[in-house]
This record gives C-alpha cells, sequence and structure tokens, in this order.
C-alpha cells in the first residue's frame, strides 16, 4: 500500500508541479522516490504533527495539493485542533494520510492502534473519507484525491497486504468483490468492509456460501458514501454485515446504520468491529484481528451463532 501511495504521489507530481509531500520524521525507506528525484516537493516535518498540518494548510491556502504523512493515529488524534481549525474551516488542500490504520502497528499498543480515527474523520465538515483495501484501490484513491478541492483523509494499511480481486473497481462506488447465488431458499446477506480486513470479507463469503446466499463489497469512500450502491444492496437483501478494523461507532456500520435510517429502509444490520473498546492486549495484526473476531473465521463464527439461536 505505500508503495502504490508512493507511486501514485509521484506521478502527480510529474503532471502537477504544485503537488507536495510533508512527512513527520517518517517513511524514509518508502520516500526514496520522492527523495531522490522530487526533492524539492520533499519536506520533513520532524516530529510535530501539529506543525505538520498547519503549515500543509498554509501551503495548500497558496495554490498547492499538500500530502502529509505519518502513522497510526499521529496524522489525526494528535493534530486534531490543526486539522479541523487550520486545514477543514478554510477548506485547505491537504491530502491526509495515515499509514498502519487499524491493528497495523499491533505490537506498539493502543497509542497505535488507529481505532477511532475514521469516526473522527468523517465528523469534520467538508472532509472526504477514504480507508481503501489493496494497492490498487490505493492508486485509484489516490488520483481521485488529487481531483478534489478541498481536505481528504486517506487510510492505509501498513504494508504486504493481499490484493482484492475486484469485480468491478470504481472507487467513488461500492465494489463488488463475491457475487451471490440465486437460491431463494437461503437468507440473503451481503457482507461489506473497508480498508485491509475487505481481504477477510472475501474469504469468509467463500465460507458462508454454503450456508447463505452470500455476496461481499469494498467500501472504499466512507464519505460522501454511495448512498445509491448501498441503497441497492440494502433493498436486495434480508441482511447487511459491516465489517471493520475500528470502533463499530462512527465507522463504516454507523455510516451503512445512517443510510437505512435516513431513507427508512427495514433491513436487518449487523456491525463487526471493535465494541465500544479501547484494545486491551497487544500482538501482530493477525493475532488482534482474531482476538477480536475481525478476521474470517470471527465473521463466520459471529453470523452462524447469530442464525442459529434464531432459529432454534
Amino acid at each position: 500500500m505505500k508503495k502504490a501511495l508512493i507511486n501514485a504521489v509521484c506521478n502527480l507530481m510529474d503532471e502537477n508541479e504544485n503537488v507536495y509531500m510533508f512527512t513527520a520524521d517518517l517513511g524514509y525507506g518508502v520516500m526514496n522516490n520522492i527523495i531522490e528525484n522530487y526533492s524539492e516537493k520533499f519536506v520533513n516535518m520532524g516530529i510535530c504533527e501539529q506543525n505538520m498540518a498547519s503549515t500543509a494548510a498554509g501551503m495548500a491556502m497558496e495554490g498547492n495539493i499538500v500530502f502529509m504523512y505519518s502513522i497510526g493515529n499521529f496524522p489525526t488524534l494528535r493534530c486534531l485542533e490543526q486539522i479541523r481549525n487550520d486545514i477543514a474551516y478554510h477548506c485547505a488542500n491537504v491530502k491526509i494520510v495515515a499509514v498502519g490504520g487499524g491493528f497495523a502497528y499491533g505490537n506498539l499498543g493502543m497509542s497505535h492502534h488507529a481505532t477511532e480515527d475514521i469516526a473522527v474523520m468523517r465528523a469534520i465538515p467538508g472532509m472526504t473519507v477514504f480507508s481503501p483495501a489493496d494497492s490498487s484501490e490505493v492508486t485509484a484513491v489516490v488520483k481521485e484525491a488529487a481531483k478534489i478541492d478541498g481536505p481528504v483523509y486517506i487510510r492505509l494499511g501498513r504494508g504486504g497486504e493481499p490484493d482484492v480481486a475486484h469485480i468491478s473497481l470504481d472507487i467513488n462506488k461500492v465494489m463488488r468483490i463475491a457475487e451471490r447465488e440465486s437460491d431463494s431458499m437461503k437468507p440473503s446477506i451481503a457482507l461489506l468492509g473497508t480498508g485491509t480486513v475487505v481481504a477477510d470479507v472475501a474469504d469468509a463469503s467463500k465460507q458462508l456460501k454454503e450456508t447463505y446466499n452470500v455476496s461481499a463489497y469494498s467500501i472504499p469512500k466512507l464519505k460522501p458514501i454511495d448512498m445509491d450502491g448501498v441503497l441497492e444492496i440494502c433493498k436486495s437483501n434480508d441482511c447487511v454485515v459491516t465489517v471493520e478494523e475500528h470502533n463499530i461507532v462512527g465507522g463504516l456500520g454507523s455510516a451503512i446504520a445512517e443510510v437505512i435510517a435516513d431513507n427508512k429502509v427495514g433491513t436487518r444490520l449487523i456491525r463487526i468491529g471493535m465494541n465500544d473498546q479501547f484494545t486491551q492486549v497487544v500482538g501482530s495484526p493477525d493475532y488482534l484481528r482474531h482476538y477480536y473476531g475481525l478476521d474470517c473465521a470471527g465473521i463466520v463464527e459471529k453470523l452462524h451463532k447469530i442464525y442459529e439461536v434464531e432459529n432454534d
């Protein structure tokens, strides 16, 4: 994901002399292409995310597009006031990039577990929010972010994420990754995922298809969300299940709930994510996903339990 981001930003720098990359003393190996070939476009702001956000806002208000880059919660929660007051209030053309959303920095503990960032960024007026699932989505997101005249939040994994097989690839839409079978005798369930957990959603859909009429989707754009696409899914399924490596409050599950409520749709919604809690354990991302039931096995187990209880 990080490599895809840098390559896409370099392509933008080739096309537009007003594109800049700021970093908070991070990403040197990742940034080599920019440092070596676009050194005048690269600024290391040091370990001071607040200053980075305010400086990025100033640069953007002079007609530039600025990508500001850091890890985990540091480019969001640490400098939230500057994002709100300096960037968003002035509709500055700053693209906030967080590398390591969710449990990507799992061994470093809850201070590095970015599990509230989507909710916070969604709540800021005028902020567009993206959470791509793989490198192909990252490339498309960067291109789209550059077209948006205003603040954008881009939430990435740490690197090495598996590619997702997309049936369609339109970064502004709900994207299908697994077709359902036409079997009216089975409950119809749509699995909706965002970010790197989408790979687990795809795997879960394969395991669940023997029991349910399952389809699966990646939702990389969380704000503004593809309301028409979400409504079509809700109206054509008995149940919609959201999966996110994030608090269920304010994230993908909340975004889908808002669409359902605002449009008076009676579809059942099940939200899978962090249940309004901080992580109390440390470990690898895979370990934490399994511990909190966000991996393929956890998704499958939760749905089987819900339907088994109801059918008893």
